[in-house]
């Protein structure tokens, strides 16, 4: 049996690398277990109040005949005693209006309103967001997307819950529910974690669209999507990274709050990070 015969300038360098390995080691430990801790605390003093204030959830979306027929359902039934929900029709060519009209029809506590197919806006995104934020009866404000489904009938009331004087934005947690690929689904996972993680230690930097509550009083007062209007993305983790403070955010991660989320396609994934991508240069 050889052994090996290594150097002083051989064992420095390893014995680097391998401090180095057990400090990423430790600090992905701490790093991850902080959004388990603390929904396991949420878990045990999980109580919803009967007399939370009612919400307005806003979604948008072009083209999304097929997602509202499949997941709207889930919204418009939640266990929740007084919200609407809102959805700005982005001058679809399918049948998103027909399915909305049947919808409504049904369900008294959905409105619908359009965009133009000739308005002129940067950001079609914030145009819709902003149109549905001004037509939006009550301040607490819940939003997320046509291909997005909550786990619960409780969703509203797990997000709504989190508000107080104090905290004005709630972050959500999503997963992807039907993806193209796992690293697809393990990206998207990863990013989720790492904005619910930084959120906990006081440190909130982002938000996700397809959970994320607000204060209507909040987004005008802090002038809405004007200081990004000159970028088309940014709705949701630019506005929240421009607005967050240590202490006016909260976090929910009980299972109930969660939405799962179908990017079935490669193509909606992709369009995700190219916006992340655009946006992240201008975190603070």
């Amino acid at each position: 049996m050889e052994y090996l015969n290594l150097s002083i300038a051989d064992i420095i360098p390893l014995s680097v690398l391998l401090i180095c390995l057990i400090f990423q080691l430790v600090y992905y430990w701490v790093y991850l277990f902080k959004p388990y801790k603390y929904q396991s605390l949420q878990a045990k003093d999980e109580v919803i109040s009967s007399s939370l204030a009612p919400v307005s959830v806003i979604m948008t979306g072009r083209n999304e005949a097929q997602n509202l027929e499949t997941y709207l359902p889930s919204i418009l039934e939640q266990n929740y005693s007084e919200y609407e929900i809102i959805f700005v029709n982005d001058a679809s060519t399918d049948d998103t209006e027909d399915v909305l009209k049947r919808f409504a029809s049904r369900y008294p506590h959905l409105y619908h309103t359009y965009i133009p197919a000739g308005s002129k806006n940067l950001s079609r995104k914030k145009l819709a967001l902003t149109v549905g934020i001004k037509a939006a009866k009550y301040d607490i404000l819940l939003f997320t997307e046509p291909a997005s489904c909550p786990v619960s009938s409780d969703w509203i009331s797990q997000m709504s819950a989190r508000f107080t004087d104090k905290k004005k934005i709630v972050l959500g947690f999503s997963f992807l529910n039907k993806y193209p690929s796992k690293y697809i689904s393990y990206d998207y996972y990863w990013g989720n974690l790492q904005m619910t993680s930084l959120a906990l230690m006081n440190l909130p930097y982002s938000g996700n669209g397809h959970n994320l509550a607000y204060s209507k009083l909040y987004f005008e007062e802090k002038k809405g999507f004007a200081p990004s209007n000159f970028l088309d993305a940014g709705e949701d983790d630019l506005f929240i990274n421009q607005v967050a403070t240590p202490t006016n955010v909260a976090v929910e991660l009980s299972p109930n709050s969660h939405i799962a989320v179908d990017m079935a396609e490669k193509r909606l994934w992709r369009e995700f990070k190219i916006h992340r991508t655009i946006t992240r240069k201008f975190y603070k």
